[in-house]
C-alpha cells in the first residue's frame, strides 16, 4: 500500500499497485509467497536455501547476517512446525521468513 498524500498515519489502499509489488516479488523462482505488514515489515515464503541444507538455525545465524527469522518449516507429507534453534533444513523443505521488507527482499533475491 502506498500513503496517499496528505493522510497521515493513515494507508489508502491501492489493490492494483499492491497486487503488482506482490506478482512482481513472486516471479523469484524461490519465492513461493509474500505478504507486507505495515510500512515496513514482511513474512515471505520461500523453498530452502540451497546454502543452508543440513545447517542448523542456530549455526546459520541468519538474523544477524541478513537481518531476517525463520519462523516456521514447512516439511513435504508433514504439518507446518515452528522452527528452532536445533531445526535443520532438508532438500524439499518451505519455509516462513520474516523482518524487515528490505532485507526479506535482499534475502529472497539470493536465495
Amino acid at each position: 500500500m502506498r500513503q496517499q498524500p496528505g493522510a497521515t498515519g493513515w494507508r489508502t489502499p491501492f489493490p492494483e499497485h499492491d497486487m503488482g509489488e506482490r506478482v512482481a516479488r513472486l516471479v523469484n523462482g524461490q519465492l513461493l509467497d509474500y505478504t507486507q505488514v505495515g510500512d515496513d515489515f514482511a513474512l515471505a515464503r520461500i523453498r530452502s536455501p540451497a546454502d543452508y541444507l543440513g545447517i542448523s538455525f542456530g549455526q546459520c545465524d541468519l538474523r544477524r547476517k541478513h537481518g531476517i527469522t525463520i519462523v516456521a518449516v514447512e516439511r513435504p507429507e508433514q504439518e507446518m512446525t515452528y522452527a528452532t534453534t536445533d531445526t535443520e533444513l532438508a532438500d524439499g523443505d518451505v519455509v516462513i521468513i520474516c523482518g524487515r521488507a528490505e532485507q526479506v527482499d535482499r534475502f529472497t533475491e539470493r536465495a
